[in-house]
C-alpha cells in the first residue's frame, strides 16, 4: 500500500513554524512513515493554482491558521473540489489575546490584540449609502465590471445592499480571529498543544475532532560544544519575544534582593531589551511598536545603544536570532546556568506549550517556572525543575539553585532525559502519522486534472 502523502505548509516562519511543523515534517521523512512535502520556512503567497497543486499531490495537507479568511477559503474550496483532507494546527488561544501581546505580521510589529479581536470596528470602516449615493457609484461603473461582479467595488472596498440598507465597506486590517473560526471549524481535524486549548477550540469552534500533541526537538539541532562558564559567576538566563513583556516584569523585585545578596550573579536576556531591564537613558528617543512602554498598552522600543542596564556591570544582551539558526546559537551562546520561565496569570498564558522548559532542558540547564499554566503542567516540581506561585518562592527557589551546583545537576539531568523521551521528533512521528492516517482513512485516488482552476 502506498505511503500518505502529506503536504506541511506552515504559515509563521518562527518557533511555531519550526517545533509545530518543520520539526515533525522532517521527522516523518526520516522515519520513512509518509511521503513528505512542505513549503519553504518563509510561507509563499497563496493563489488559486498553488491552492489546487498542494491538493492534488496531498492526501492530507495539514497547515497553521491562515489570518485572511480568502486564504482559508482557497484552501477549504480546494479540500473539497479534490475530495482530500485538511487538519489545522493552532498553538495559541486567538480569543484570548493579551492586549500587550505584540506579533509580526505581514512584516510589521502589530498589536495583536486588535488583529485577534471580535469588534468588528478593528476591522472595517462602514458608510451607510443614500439611494442616490448608491445609484450614481453604479452609474458610474465601467461596463465590463457590471457584467462581472454583482457587488461594485470602489476604492479597495465593497458596496453592499443588506437587507434594504445600502453600505460602503472597506477592511483596515485582517479580521484573523473569523478567518480562525472559519478554518478551524471547517478542518477535518484540528491538532494542538494541551487539554485547555483542546477545550477551548472544541467550545468556540464547534470542531470536536481535536488531538494533543508535543512540540517536537530534534535532539541533533541542539548538538555541540556549550558556551565556557565562568565557575566562580552564576548566570541567570531567559530567552524570548517582546510578547513576554508583563510575564518578566513581577520577578524583578526577588531579581533586585538576590543581585544585592549574591555578588556572583549574573544575568543573560536573549531577545527582548525591555526597558524596565535596560532602561533607556535620559532622553532617548522612542520608537513606535517593538518593545513596551508606558502604562497605556502604548508600544515602544529604544535603540539598545541607548539603554542602560539594571544591574550595570553585570548583564548580557543578545538581539534574537533567526528561527533556523536558533537551537545552534542557544547551544553555542546561552551561558546560564539557571533559566527561568515565568508566566503571568491569564487564559492566554495557560493554553500556551511548556516550550521553553523543553528548550533550557536540551541545554542541561535547570529551569525555574511558574507553576501556572502549560509549566504546572508538565513540571514535576523538585524532580526536573522547580516551579513558583509567588515572589518568595521565586526567590527562594533560585537562591536553592545559586547556591547548590549539585541540585542543578540533577534537575537539569532529569529534564533532559525526559524531553529526550517525550518531545523528540523521531520518537514522536508516530502521533501525527497515526493522526494523518485516521483522518484520511483509505488513501483516496488520485484526482482527476481540472482544465478551468477558477472553477474550484
Amino acid at each position: 500500500m502506498a505511503k500518505l502523502k502529506v503536504y506541511f505548509f506552515s504559515t509563521q516562519d518562527n518557533g511555531c513554524g519550526k517545533f509545530r511543523m518543520w520539526s515533525p515534517a522532517a521527522a516523518l521523512w526520516r522515519n520513512d512513515l509518509c511521503e513528505i512535502r512542505r513549503s519553504p520556512n518563509v510561507p509563499p503567497d497563496i493563489t488559486v493554482e498553488r491552492a489546487e497543486e498542494i491538493f492534488k499531490w496531498a492526501d492530507v495537507v495539514y497547515t497553521q491558521c491562515f489570518t485572511s479568511l480568502w486564504a482559508c477559503s482557497f484552501f477549504v474550496a480546494t479540500r473539497d473540489y479534490y475530495k482530500k483532507k485538511l487538519i489545522v494546527d493552532l498553538d495559541d488561544s486567538f480569543w484570548d489575546v493579551h492586549p500587550m501581546n505584540i506579533g509580526n505580521v505581514n512584516g510589521k510589529m502589530f498589536m495583536l490584540n486588535d488583529h485577534f479581536s471580535d469588534d468588528p470596528n478593528k476591522f472595517w470602516d462602514v458608510l451607510h449609502m443614500t439611494d442616490e449615493q448608491w445609484n450614481r457609484y453604479v452609474d458610474e461603473m465601467d461596463p465590463n465590471d457590471k457584467k462581472v461582479l454583482s457587488k461594485p467595488n470602489f476604492l479597495h472596498g465593497t458596496m453592499l445592499d443588506v437587507d434594504g440598507r445600502k453600505m460602503f465597506v472597506k477592511a483596515k486590517h485582517m479580521d484573523a480571529r473569523s478567518s480562525a473560526n472559519f478554518y478551524l471549524s471547517h478542518a477535518d481535524a484540528v491538532t494542538t498543544t494541551n487539554p485547555f486549548l483542546a477545550e477551548i477550540i472544541r467550545s468556540k469552534t464547534g470542531q470536536q475532532n481535536v488531538h494533543i500533541t508535543p512540540n517536537c526537538l530534534d535532539p541533533r539541532e541542539w548538538a555541540g560544544e556549550p558556551p565556557t562558564r565562568n565557575q566562580e559567576e552564576v548566570w541567570i538566563g531567559w530567552s524570548g519575544s517582546v510578547s513576554h513583556y508583563p510575564d518578566l516584569l513581577p520577578l524583578m523585585p526577588p531579581m533586585d534582593a538576590l543581585m544585592k545578596e549574591h555578588d556572583n550573579l549574573r544575568v543573560q536576556i536573549m531577545g527582548s531589551s525591555f526597558e524596565y531591564l535596560f532602561p533607556p537613558k535620559r532622553d532617548a528617543p522612542a520608537y513606535g511598536v517593538g518593545g513596551y512602554g508606558g502604562n497605556n498598552n502604548e508600544a515602544v522600543y529604544y535603540n539598545f545603544e541607548d539603554a542602560g542596564e539594571r544591574w550595570p556591570g553585570r548583564m548580557r544582551f543578545d538581539k534574537p536570532s533567526p528561527i533556523d539558526q536558533y537551537c545552534q546559537w542557544m547551544r553555542h551562546n546561552f551561558q546560564s546556568d539557571i533559566a527561568i520561565a515565568p508566566l503571568e496569570t491569564n487564559r492566554f498564558n495557560n493554553a500556551k506549550s511548556e516550550l521553553k522548559w523543553c528548550e533550557y532542558s536540551m541545554l542541561g540547564v535547570p529551569t525555574v517556572a511558574s507553576k501556572f499554566g502549560p509549566y504546572g503542567r508538565a513540571i514535576r516540581h523538585g524532580v526536573d525543575g522547580l516551579l513558583c506561585g509567588s515572589p518568595r518562592s521565586w526567590r527562594n527557589a533560585l537562591e536553592s539553585l545559586i547556591e547548590s551546583p549539585e541540585l542543578r545537576a540533577s534537575l537539569a539531568g532529569a529534564a533532559r532525559e525526559r524531553v529526550l523521551n517525550e518531545y523528540n521528533a523521531d520518537k514522536q512521528a508516530y502521533r501525527w502519522a497515526d493522526i494523518f492516517a485516521g483522518t484520511a482513512g483509505a488513501v483516496p485516488e488520485p484526482a482527476q486534472e481540472v482544465a478551468d482552476v477558477h472553477a474550484i
